[in-house]
């Protein structure tokens, strides 16, 4: 459930965020409980987002005080109020079943300081995922940073088996750039779960505090649409801390896992296309996952031909890997529209230029339990790959994309196999 909640929440877990386009569903049917009062407050939350944004810019603004002290004169500017995460999926499956359309929105906005780089974002989602949370990242100095946030809300699992009534979590990251390409970093997530079990007519509660320790090495030539370079990330997470016991069989379940991820950037001749490939493996070294932290594979996460949480529903399994390449070109450019009403926000806006570039791609995924018997054909697993086309609009000056994507299933078992696409949409990049 966590791989759902990676993007709207956080992007806490296994680093699935920088891609981030599967929350909130818009228009599917609500099989989950509602509490009273929850339904109101959530469906306004574009309203709530903005006004939060609005009251907390001036603490904001106080709060940079004294960083910008013993900045230059000339480095502190205003603070920019921006949407600065927003998107969705439309989908041709829900749960493995076909359906067509089914929709999954979200929304985030920040108030960013440029002199200081520090970021506050309120961020929620609507429908079945109901949630609203606050993030602050706050650099300390050249080398350190910290980052705090917290979030509450109510949703039903990916694959309809469970409805958490509520949700409560805190997040607590203190990091350390060593240098121009390396950074580690440590976090703390607290959680609290209010939830009902749909399979055994069963209300229990239980909180947990997961702790993470992060490795990151960027050798990209630069972080947005980078065109040669690789990136790399070692994650180890794992839960020491939880009350949370099977319900079935009263069995205490911890783990202690790791995630790999590897992405490779090149342009032949540097010319203007771009090959883009990634590696992702999450596993777990030790103990079990809980029904929160199943895998699944389907989505724009994982593999683009399916709808997500297409496989993964038969079981809780505890490890996954997925593959994805992508050949980005250009198709045209614009020298700028004219933004001239938004000029007084950022002078740059006055004149926007953009980039409408394609991609094509193909993506495969493996899922599995035992650790050690992953291609065993006598051990439960799937094995999906799908393939498509997108387009990517590029904003430069703003440092920020919007994407489509529809994918087509190419491999899947039997009786998983559809034709129906499935269609994303996202700021960002898949990676």
């Amino acid at each position: 459930m966590r791989e759902l909640f990676a993007s709207l929440l956080f992007g806490w877990v296994a680093q699935s965020r920088e891609s981030g386009q599967i929350n909130g569903c818009l228009g599917c049917s609500n099989t989950g409980t509602t509490e009273p009062g929850l339904q109101t407050l959530f469906s306004s939350i574009s309203k709530t987002a903005i006004a939060a944004l609005v009251f907390f810019s001036p603490i904001f603004a106080d709060s940079t005080s004294a960083i910008q002290d013993s900045l230059p004169a000339d480095s502190v500017t205003k603070n920019h109020l921006s949407l600065s995460d927003i998107g969705g999926s439309l989908y041709g499956t829900r749960y493995g079943e076909e359906t067509f359309p089914w929709i999954r929105l979200y929304l985030a906005g920040s108030i960013k300081n440029s002199g200081t780089d520090q970021t506050l974002t309120i961020h929620g989602s609507v429908a079945r995922v109901r949630h609203i949370g606050v993030r602050w990242n706050v650099p300390l100095n050249k080398k350190w940073y910290i980052t705090s946030g917290a979030l509450a809300g109510s949703h039903p699992s990916i694959f309809d088996l469970w409805q958490a009534k509520q949700h409560i979590a805190g997040r607590l990251e203190v990091g350390k750039k060593l240098n121009l390409h390396h950074t580690i970093s440590a976090e703390l997530i607290p959680h609290y779960w209010n939830y009902d079990l749909r399979d055994i007519d069963s209300t229990q509660t239980f909180t947990e505090l997961n702790s993470t320790i992060q490795w990151k090495s960027d050798f990209r030539d630069r972080t947005f649409n980078p065109r040669r370079g690789i990136y790399f990330s070692q994650t180890i997470t794992g839960n020491p801390l939880s009350t949370y016991s099977e319900p079935t069989t009263g069995k205490k379940v911890h783990h202690l896992g790791g995630t790999s991820d590897l992405r490779g950037f090149y342009s032949p001749k540097n010319g203007p296309i771009t090959l883009a490939i990634q590696g992702k493996a999450e596993l777990i070294y030790a103990g079990e996952l809980n029904r929160f932290d199943r895998r699944y594979l389907g989505g724009n996460e994982t593999v683009r031909g399916f709808g997500s949480g297409a496989f993964g529903d038969d079981r809780i399994y505890q490890n996954r890997a997925t593959a994805g390449a992508e050949c980005r070109f250009p198709i045209f450019s614009v020298k700028g529209i004219n933004l001239a009403f938004l000029s007084w926000y950022d002078p740059s806006m006055k004149r926007l230029p953009f980039d409408v570039t394609g991609a094509v791609f193909v993506n495969a995924g493996h899922l599995w339990s035992d650790l050690n018997g992953g291609f065993d054909k006598n051990e439960p697993h799937h094995s999906v790959a799908g393939a498509g086309g997108g387009i990517r609009v590029l904003f430069p000056t703003l440092g920020m994309s919007a994407s489509g994507d529809i994918g087509w299933p190419i491999a899947a078992p039997s009786d998983k196999m559809t034709v129906s696409p499935a269609i994303h949409g996202y700021l960002g990049f898949p990676f």
